[in-house]
Order: structure tokens, then sequence, then C-alpha cells
């Protein structure tokens, strides 16, 4: 049987991806501490948010790609400029889950 749904990237493989499209300035922020990746929703969010809620959802800067429930990822991060002159940067992890 073959599920579709819209605005979602599946594979069939024992792989894992993850994506993060923001702004330079954000990402700084990310970098800096200010913001943290929130695992379950795949977007940035407010330190002090995320420090009041469950801790395991979130990861600094510094934790993304290292180990955590027995996987190991590669992060990959690529700044670029849209036609309209925003500076923005993708970034996330792959790899394989187990």
């Amino acid at each position: 049987m073959r599920q579709i749904r819209t605005g979602v990237f599946e594979t069939n493989s024992s792989s894992t991806h993850s994506i993060v499209i923001c702004t330079k300035e954000d990402y700084q922020g990310f970098v800096d501490g200010e913001l943290m990746y929130d695992r379950y929703e795949d977007k940035l969010t407010p330190a002090t948010d995320a420090l009041q809620s469950e801790s395991y959802r979130y990861k600094t800067h510094k934790e993304l790609g290292h180990p955590h429930d027995d996987i190991w990822l590669e992060t990959y991060e690529k700044h670029f400029k849209t036609p309209s002159g925003d500076e923005m940067v993708a970034f996330g992890a792959y790899g394989y889950d187990g």
C-alpha cells in the first residue's frame, strides 16, 4: 500500500533526515544559544520557552549531530540568498537510525 501525504518528505529506508530553513539572523541566534532546535516541530524556538518544557525535545547548536538515543547523525549547513535578497540558512541532520 502506498500512502501519500502532502508536504512530507519520506523515504522507504532506515535513514533519518531533517531540514530547517531560517533567516541568517535566526540561525545566528541558534548558534549563540538564544534559540533551540525543536526536534518534534522541526523549527527554532526561544531557549527560554524550551527550557521550561520537555528538555529532551530540544537541542542546542552544539548538540546537533551528537549521539542521541544511540543515533549518530551527520549535520549540514547551507547559506544562501533568495532572489529578493534575504539571507537564509538551511541546516539539519541525516544518517542511519539503526
